[in-house]
C-alpha cells in the first residue's frame, strides 16, 4: 500500500496579538467593527423599507385598477353564468382565450345583496 505524504498548509498571516493589552485592543477594535456592521444592516432595512413604499405607492393605482376589473369580471360572470358554462354543462368558461373555473360560491358586494341580482340569475338569458 502506498503512503502519502502529508504536507501542512501555511495559514494565511493574520495580525496577532503578542500581549494582553493588545489583545483588549483587537477586542475593542471588533466590537467597533460590529457596530458598524449592525449600523450599516440598519441603514441597509431602513434604505429597503422607504424603497419598497416607493414601489407600493407606484403600483398602487394599477393594484386598485386590476381589483375594479376583476370585481367586474365577476359581475359579469354572476350574470352570465347560464351562458359562460353552457347552463352549468361546463365548469371552466372560455373569454377572450382565457379560461376562468366557475365555482358555486361567488361573493355578494353590499349593493348587490338587495336580491335584484338574484333575480336575474334566476333568469335565463335570451
Amino acid at each position: 500500500m502506498a503512503t502519502t505524504k502529508r504536507t501542512k498548509r501555511k495559514q494565511p498571516a493574520v495580525p496577532t496579538p503578542q500581549n494582553i493589552e493588545e489583545a483588549a485592543k483587537f477586542v475593542r477594535e471588533a466590537g467597533e467593527q460590529q457596530s458598524e456592521i449592525e449600523r450599516i444592516t440598519i441603514e441597509l432595512a431602513q434604505d429597503l423599507k422607504n424603497t419598497e413604499a416607493f414601489y407600493v405607492a407606484l403600483a398602487a393605482p394599477h393594484v386598485k385598477k386590476r381589483e375594479e376589473l376583476i370585481r367586474g369580471l365577476c359581475v359579469f360572470a354572476q350574470t352570465h353564468r347560464g351562458d359562460l358554462t353552457e347552463e352549468m354543462a361546463k365548469a371552466i368558461a372560455g373569454l377572450s382565450k382565457r379560461k376562468f373555473k366557475v365555482t358555486a360560491s361567488v361573493t355578494k358586494s353590499k349593493s348587490e345583496s338587495n336580491g335584484s341580482s338574484a333575480a336575474r340569475r334566476k333568469q335565463k338569458p335570451t
